[in-house]
């Protein structure tokens, strides 16, 4: 200043100033590049967790619905046999119907990955409302627990085993698991013809079939929904596929 360079000098700190602030610019551009990258990874992490879970679903999904229409063709053969005089039903395939009817079936999906985008808000930032709108339908709890809650499939299923037992001998259903029947793909006549054969059934009660009739009706009917249930979600799962192509 005392060589009269006040000028110089001011133009020396508003240069040093600029460049300050354009530092400081520069830094926070590549802050928020980076945070936008971290973003961005965890959204596509995310995505690819999401995509695994309902493959698996999907996967888990087929192998129910086949499970739930094994049990279903065996309770139509049961109803069938209950309308026969009791002198005309094969008892060895009375009690493989009786037996495979009451295998039950639930499915809930693990919504996970899902819940975890939905919580860290990263669900928003996926730009295809249509997409969005498939999971939230797809992952809605109420549809689920409709599946394995006390609800009316449950209750038709315990009801079916209090009167099952009714007409199978002491034991006999306990024989078949022990037999590890469940776990044979075709649930073979054979096997429970070694377990005892026509012994297996309580001959005794099959003059009043009548109630019987009724509890297996009902399980039926809730079988059938759980089974239309079941494909709506697979289709489902199919869009949602579509969708994250």
């Amino acid at each position: 200043m005392e060589k009269n360079n006040t000028k110089k000098y001011f133009k020396y700190a508003i240069g040093e100033i600029v460049l300050v602030v354009i530092g400081i610019l520069i830094a926070l551009s590549i802050n928020n590049w980076n945070e936008s990258r971290k973003v961005q990874k965890g959204i596509r992490t995310g995505l690819i967790e999401l995509k695994s879970a309902l493959e698996d679903d999907f996967s888990i999904l087929e192998n129910l619905i086949s499970d739930v229409e094994i049990s279903d063709k065996a309770g139509k053969q049961l109803l069938n046999d209950l309308n026969k005089s009791p002198d005309s039903i094969d008892l060895v395939q009375l009690f493989f119907n009786i037996f495979t009817s009451q295998m039950i079936v639930t499915f809930g999906s693990s919504s996970n990955s899902y819940e975890s985008l939905v919580n860290n808000g990263n669900i928003d930032l996926i730009r295809d409302n249509l997409l969005k709108r498939r999971l939230g339908a797809y992952y809605n709890r109420f549809n689920w627990a409709s599946t394995y809650e006390k609800g009316p499939m449950i209750k038709s299923y315990e009801e079916y085993i209090s009167y099952a037992h009714n007409f199978t001998q002491p034991n006999a259903l306990r024989l078949a698991y022990e037999a590890n029947l469940p776990n044979v793909d075709s649930l073979k006549i054979k096997s429970l013809k070694e377990l005892g054969g026509q012994s297996l059934i309580n001959t005794a009660q099959l003059d009043n079939v009548s109630n019987f009739m009724v509890v297996v009706d009902r399980l039926q009917t809730n079988r059938y929904i759980q089974l239309a249930f079941y494909k709506r979600k697979k289709i489902r799962l199919k869009n949602l596929s579509t969708s994250q192509e």
